[in-house]
């Protein structure tokens, strides 16, 4: 009311902060020190490093094994991500072993000091000045901003030139749109057939221009023309609409967001544009090769996973049987893609294993991945994921096991997450899958992915190839242009002041 845009902005996103923070050990404290301690120097501010040789320095045992975990990495880092030979294996089952055992010494040490009056930043997720914040956005980029109240949603635009907020009544109204949509889209059930006549039309498309033109305060089509990314920071049940497919007009031949404009997704405002680290071109990329749907032959996986390594050097297959428990092989992992089912989605945000291959044993979790060592893949894909979404919202759904999930993958050091809201399967999944991981080295994320859904859109569609569409099926479209095969995935990541 008092037209204090950027005091409100920040008011949201410490609200947000402190979503995340009650759901974890001392009200975050144990995560702060995590980050102070073992985080790249380039994520932290001077305050941050100022308390890290404070902490190194009163507590010499802490400091010990700070060197030996720099020991240890440096270590690992000489060695293969998958050993090719059986001696190159037990080295890495050594080095691993001993990495898990000083990092439970690092974790013992950190829950005690985080009980004593020890000063702590707390430097995941950032505060961010919006002033400074909106100097770092680039020209023909933008921040949707939503924060959800039991009366209505606040919105918020943030450009390089200028602020926007608006109201959107009703929130119960808007989920009812949102589920209308997502259920002509086709999701009724995670494994259930969609009809012909559902991929075929287009009755969608009413109601996806509707929320768009209720979320953006019905901005004017002219304004897609001149946006070339559109960063969204949902809320609520807002964390299952596909942006990137809302309609820019109505009629059937409009044109989608993600056909005018890039399009990523961030936790926070102050997530979309913060420093990152840059990872390296030879970056190794590890596969999890499985079913993205049951009754799937694994041998399509396999097939992805070959022209996947043909396209992307320094691709390898993680073994079946892992040689140490997930999350410590996720922390000297750069760039993970799983091609599996994640059945266990439903014990998000921190209790499902994201590698899927050791599920359920200890240290598989994403609560182990937030654990020490820090570190976690910069860049993850993740097709198989399941959200509310994938059933029209009809089993309820409030958008905080997404939220959640996100800030605890990114809080262990992930940077780019490609996740999905419905699991699709079949060829489709694999194909942009595989095109947006080997464009990953040579672009920015969401030009990467802009990239693979329009390939995607245009591309045959074989329905033999597709598990999830009805058999039979005459009047199926020949290219993948409906939302279902593409619209299902969210891309998170803190982007980049030199995305092309």
């Amino acid at each position: 009311d008092r037209r204090e845009f950027e005091k409100a902005i920040q008011i949201t996103d410490r609200i947000r902060r402190h979503r995340f923070y009650r759901t974890l050990p001392v009200g975050g404290r144990v995560l702060a020190f995590r980050w102070i301690l073992q985080a790249p120097d380039g994520l932290l501010n001077d305050t941050a490093r100022l308390q890290r040789q404070n902490l190194l320095a009163k507590y010499p045992q802490l400091a010990a094994t700070s060197r030996t975990v720099a020991q240890l990495r440096q270590q690992l880092s000489a060695v293969p991500l998958v050993p090719d030979n059986e001696e190159a294996t037990r080295q890495q089952q050594k080095l691993l072993q001993m990495l898990s055992a000083v990092s439970q010494q690092q974790e013992f040490l950190l829950h005690r000091i985080a009980l004593r009056r020890e000063p702590a930043e707390y430097v995941f997720p950032p505060q961010q000045d919006v002033k400074e914040l909106q100097k770092t956005i680039p020209a023909g980029q933008a921040i949707l901003s939503y924060f959800i109240t039991s009366r209505m949603v606040h919105a918020f635009m943030l450009s390089r030139e200028k602020y926007g907020h608006w109201h959107v009544e009703s929130p119960s109204k808007m989920k009812q749109l949102i589920s209308g949509m997502l259920r002509k889209m086709g999701n009724h059930e995670s494994n259930s057939n969609v009809a012909s006549r559902e991929l075929g039309d287009s009755d969608w498309r009413p109601l996806g221009h509707q929320i768009l033109m209720e979320l953006t305060n019905e901005a004017d089509v002219g304004v897609w023309d001149k946006l070339d990314e559109l960063v969204v920071i949902p809320d609520g049940i807002l964390w299952y609409v596909p942006f990137e497919a809302l309609a820019i007009e109505n009629h059937e031949n409009a044109t989608s967001i993600i056909g005018k404009s890039r399009v990523r997704y961030a936790p926070l405002v102050s997530l979309a544009y913060p420093t990152r680290r840059h990872m390296s071109p030879q970056a190794d990329t590890a596969v999890v090769v499985g079913r993205l749907f049951p009754r799937d032959d694994q041998a399509v996986a396999e097939g992805a996973f070959d022209r996947l390594q043909t396209g992307l050097p320094r691709t390898v297959r993680l073994p079946d049987k892992l040689s140490a428990p997930s999350g410590l092989i996720a922390s000297v992992c750069q760039r993970l893609v799983v091609l599996n089912d994640i059945t266990d989605a439903g014990l998000a945000p921190y209790n499902w294993s994201p590698v899927s291959l050791d599920r359920g044993k200890a240290g598989s979790t994403v609560a182990s991945w937030i654990a020490l060592p820090w570190g976690a893949p910069q860049q993850l894909i993740l097709p198989g994921f399941h959200t509310a979404a994938e059933n029209g919202l009809k089993k309820g759904g409030n958008g905080n096991e997404v939220f959640l999930t996100l800030c605890g993958l990114m809080s262990a050091g992930s940077q780019t997450i490609l996740i999905s809201r419905w699991r699709t399967g079949g060829q489709t999944a694999y194909d942009l899958t595989r095109e947006f991981t080997q464009e990953l080295p040579h672009r920015s994320a969401s030009a990467a992915w802009q990239r693979s859904v329009q390939l995607m859109m245009r591309s045959p569609l074989d329905p033999e190839q597709e598990p999830r569409v009805e058999e039979g099926d005459e009047e199926l479209s020949s290219t993948a242009d409906h939302p279902f095969f593409w619209a299902g995935y969210l891309l998170v990541d803190t982007g980049d002041v030199g995305d092309e």
